[in-house]
């Protein structure tokens, strides 16, 4: 198996588990308000900064015009994650994330309106395929209803990537990744910490998290900055090295299948967290609809 092969499936495992210590943080520590956990989470990005610039220094040599476009977009990535976490604090991970694979979806239809892109007949079919997929998935056995808050927050969290995606694209596809990392970290690391001093409550949340005697919370965040610097430099390694960005981009969206086999066996531990992993209908039901979803992104990244 080549290599960039390995580093596509590895970025999404690492992803995956970082889904998890979002779902364990914003059930556990900051179940108060989950938009703390964001800010909370931002202040974890310092420490790569430094890394960054390290490994990196001309960092700080781009021209204005890209770092003032990365740092505008920042706030949307924000947003993006508010969204999500208020999913999680409703619904498990194996439910929220595997939505996610709706993004690559909006970005073709954002490109195709603001950046004047095209989009064949085919895109849009396999494209909605997707979001059936994802609608589907909705569908809650114990209830027999939609899950309407988690679809409409994962929804806007799509729309929220999608839009940050669309936006810094066209101006930051030369850019080095660590280029691109330094400064959309930054950007959300200020907005964190602009929304720390305008919020109190997250304010005496993160007094609670400090005087917890095991620092759990400070413990995971520092993982899970770890999890998502290791998984970008292993996507960004395997979109260099593969012959196709495509392929690269359909191994990533497997990563609901790990999110769904992670959660559930955390689930056998703690299922006051997580959903346990059962064989059941729901359990089938939540498979073939990310199987449907997989079956639309591959032709719309693969199959050209």
């Amino acid at each position: 198996m080549e290599l960039w092969i390995i580093l596509s499936l590895l970025a999404p495992l690492c992803w995956a588990f970082s889904n998890i210590i979002d779902q364990f943080l914003v059930r556990d520590s900051f179940s108060t308000s989950p938009t703390a956990y964001i800010f909370f989470q931002g202040l974890f990005y310092t420490p790569l900064l430094v890394v960054v610039y390290l490994l990196r220094p001309e960092v700080l040599a781009l021209d204005m015009h890209e770092i003032g476009l990365v740092l505008a977009a920042s706030p949307l990535w924000v947003i993006n994650a508010m969204l999500y976490v208020q999913a999680l604090a409703r619904d498990d991970a194996s439910i929220a994330v595997p939505l996610y694979n709706m993004v690559t979806f909006f970005v073709i239809i954002l490109a195709w309106i603001f950046l004047g892109e095209t989009i064949s007949t085919r895109d849009f079919f396999y494209g909605c395929i997707v979001v059936v997929g994802a609608t589907l998935l909705m569908w809650d056995f114990k209830t027999n209803k939609m899950k309407i808050a988690t679809f409409l927050f994962m929804m806007g969290a799509c729309w929220t990537y999608a839009t940050f995606a669309t936006f810094t694209r066209a101006q930051t596809q030369q850019m080095h990744w660590l280029d691109f990392y330094f400064w959309y970290a930054l950007g959300f690391n200020m907005v964190c910490v602009i929304g720390t001093l305008l919020m109190p409550k997250a304010r005496t949340l993160f007094m609670e998290v400090w005087q917890q005697p095991s620092k759990k919370a400070f413990t995971l965040s520092f993982v899970q900055a770890a999890l998502d610097f290791a998984a970008l430099m292993m996507i960004s390694a395997a979109y260099s090295a593969a012959k196709t960005a495509g392929h690269v981009s359909f191994y990533a969206s497997i990563q609901p299948l790990y999110v769904v086999t992670i959660a559930g066996i955390a689930g056998i531990f703690m299922p006051h967290v997580f959903e346990p992993l059962r064989a059941n209908r729901a359990l089938f039901w939540k498979l073939g609809c990310i199987g449907i979803m997989l079956f639309g992104i591959y032709f719309l990244t693969v199959v050209t």
